[in-house]
């Protein structure tokens, strides 16, 4: 018999069986009954904690946003402290975001999956996510003469190639060295926006 669990160890065990569950057959392929049976208790009991699936998906999508935003300041705080420069910080920013979802491929079909872009709730958490990405990249790459608007546009494709990146890999299931992966892409990014006479 399992034993009884506190309600914040309950709650972050449903977030962790939920982040398995919508990872892999995604918010309308997942019930409450499955996230239930998953975690070894009966429905009611996820209702405890949950009032509906919307709510325990929305719960997600913000521990997921900001678990990824933490690990992005922390290592552009890190590459800034070593003196790494811009191109370390560019680096470090796409090391963080790689290997957050290296380490939790489910957490990448969560907040990129289509069923996000299909609720205004869950589209407004992924929209935080990635403008609080842009504004980290707009701070680490100086383009003094690109306009404010131009660099925002900037920013949101790398945004964009950050995704896609993420995308392409972990729906394939390459075995890609986060780091190295981090490197290459950051060494695309960054001397691709700076331009040949700025390299």
């Amino acid at each position: 018999m399992q034993s009884r669990l506190s309600a914040d160890k309950r709650r972050d065990q449903l977030l962790q069986v939920a982040l398995t569950a919508f990872g892999t057959n995604g918010y309308h392929g997942t019930s409450m009954n499955n996230i239930a049976e998953a975690a070894g208790i009966t429905k009611p009991v996820v209702y405890q904690h949950f009032d509906s699936k919307h709510e325990l998906f929305l719960t997600l999508l913000v521990d997921i946003g900001d678990r990824l935003r933490a690990e992005i300041v922390t290592a552009l705080e890190t590459s800034e402290a070593s003196g790494g420069g811009p191109r370390g910080l560019v680096e470090a920013g796409f090391s963080a975001f790689f290997e957050f979802f290296g380490a939790e491929p489910h957490a990448f079909a969560v907040l990129f999956g289509d069923g996000v872009r299909e609720d205004a709730d869950f589209l407004h958490e992924l929209e935080k996510v990635e403008e609080s990405l842009v504004e980290n990249i707009i701070a680490v790459l100086h383009m003094p003469d690109v306009s404010e608007d131009n660099r925002r546009v900037l920013a949101h494709g790398v945004v964009g190639l950050s995704e896609g990146i993420g995308r392409y890999w972990l729906d394939r299931g390459f075995d890609l060295d986060p780091s190295e992966l981090a490197r290459q892409t950051a060494e695309m990014a960054y001397f691709g926006l700076r331009g040949p006479k700025r390299a």
